[in-house]
């Protein structure tokens, strides 16, 4: 009996330790901290660049530039109003206060108003946005900033959009709240020469991301020039990067995105020599 509990201890020893690994700052690891930190931030991303689409495709859009109203933009429905005499421009994307579905899958609630100070293509437009009782998925999102500007042609032939989050917050569940600034550039790749949307049109992502996870973590993410996170319209996820993430007691992490010809729910985190599969986004 002795022999069969001596056994059995040595066991949960071995298993304990097979959950942790070596690094440069740690005698052993446990990678799970890190895994959970990464997922808050790709969700955090995710959102920011689903939210961004929106604005996009609407900003763009024929049907609202012609008749002021279209019902179904990523199944919201969006007015556009233009004041000739100041040269603003007003936007509402209305998800009604149940929500809906969108096009990704992802619930959608509230409102929200988007104000310009002068034409979506006008270089130094700046576009200010207001969410009203807005939820995704059911929690609760508030922010103090969210701007983006459009910088122009900057390489004479795309157009670059500065986007600038201060202070968001997203209240998971009743499990915490992640809290991000975003200081992230968005380059326009246009499919074809015409002014309105289009669905094979891809944005290059660069910036940083820095903020606290839902289980008190600080985190940080940065997107350097030449390795872009790219955003196609024609695919749910991003695709290349890699993205450097960082939490505290942990070296520098990599994050790599699907290529080109795959469009798909997972990307590759690497550490220390160690590869971890993760899906980009969870679902409820």
């Amino acid at each position: 009996m002795m022999i069969k509990k001596g056994v059995i201890i040595l066991l949960l020893f071995i298993l304990a330790l097979s959950a942790c690994k070596k690094n440069d700052k740690n005698s052993y690891v446990d990678y799970n901290t890190l895994l959970y930190a990464s997922s808050d931030y790709l969700n955090v991303q995710q959102m920011t660049v689903r939210l961004l689409n929106t604005y996009f495709k609407m900003a763009t859009d024929s049907v609202l530039y012609a008749d002021g109203y279209n019902p179904d933009i990523d199944k919201a429905a969006c007015n556009y109003f233009k004041d000739t005499i100041l040269d603003t421009v007003y936007y509402e994307i209305i998800y009604g206060d149940w929500g809906v579905i969108d096009p990704y899958r992802r619930r959608r609630g509230g409102k929200i108003k988007v104000h310009l100070d002068g034409d979506f293509e006008d270089s130094l437009t700046t576009a200010n946005f207001e969410f009203l009782n807005f939820h995704y998925e059911f929690d609760t999102l508030k922010v103090l900033s969210f701007t983006v500007q459009n910088l122009g042609k900057t390489d004479g032939q795309n157009t670059l959009f500065h986007l600038k989050i201060d202070n968001m917050q997203w209240q998971i569940d009743t499990t915490g709240a992640i809290r991000w600034n975003s200081d992230q550039y968005f380059l326009r790749k246009k499919s074809g020469n015409s002014i309105y949307f289009n669905n094979n049109n891809a944005y290059l992502i660069t910036g940083t991301v820095d903020g606290t996870t839902a289980r008190g973590e600080a985190f940080s993410a940065n997107i350097t020039d030449g390795v872009s996170l790219k955003d196609i319209q024609n695919c749910a996820w991003p695709k290349d990067g890699p993205v450097s993430f960082s939490i505290a007691d942990f070296n520098k992490a990599e994050i790599y995105f699907p290529s080109d010809t795959l469009c798909a729910n997972q990307c590759l985190l690497t550490l220390d020599g160690n590869n971890f599969v993760l899906p980009i986004e969870h679902f409820k």
